[in-house]
C-alpha cells in the first residue's frame, strides 16, 4: 500500500526478476520475466503461480502485451527469440528467430497499437 507503507504480498520463485507486466484484464493477475529463462503468471490474492512459459534458453528481457487489448503477449529474451503467446497457453504461437539477430532488450508498441 503506496499510503500506509504496508506490505500486502510478497511473491517468489527464487529467481532474479527482470520484467513485471500487469495482465491488462485482470488487475490481480501480473507476470514477471526472470533470470531462470521462464515467463511466470501469479494471482496476486492468493499468491500462486497460475502459469509457467518456458520457451526460452537465456533470461527474459521484456514481456508486451498486444492484440485485442492485451490477450496476446511478446516476451524478448538475451536468446535473440522473440516469442508471442496467447494467454494462459504455455506454448508459443509465433517464433521470431535468426543467426544474424542481437538481442532485444526492448520491446513497445506503436502509438496506433497496430505495430510492436
Amino acid at each position: 500500500n503506496t499510503e500506509t507503507g504496508e506490505v500486502l504480498g510478497t511473491y517468489t520463485n527464487r529467481r532474479v526478476p527482470y520484467v513485471v507486466k500487469f495482465y491488462p484484464h485482470d488487475n490481480n493477475t501480473f507476470v514477471v520475466g526472470c533470470s531462470d529463462n521462464k515467463i511466470v503468471a501469479y494471482d496476486s490474492k492468493t499468491g500462486e503461480i497460475t502459469q509457467e512459459y518456458n520457451h526460452h534458453l537465456a533470461p527474459v528481457n521484456t514481456i508486451t502485451f498486444v492484440e485485442d487489448h492485451g490477450t496476446k503477449m511478446v516476451t524478448s529474451s538475451d536468446d535473440k527469440k522473440v516469442l508471442v503467446w496467447e494467454w494462459d497457453i504455455g506454448v508459443p504461437i509465433k517464433y521470431i528467430s535468426d543467426p544474424t539477430m542481437h538481442s532485444i532488450p526492448v520491446v513497445t508498441l506503436h502509438p496506433t497499437l497496430q505495430y510492436w
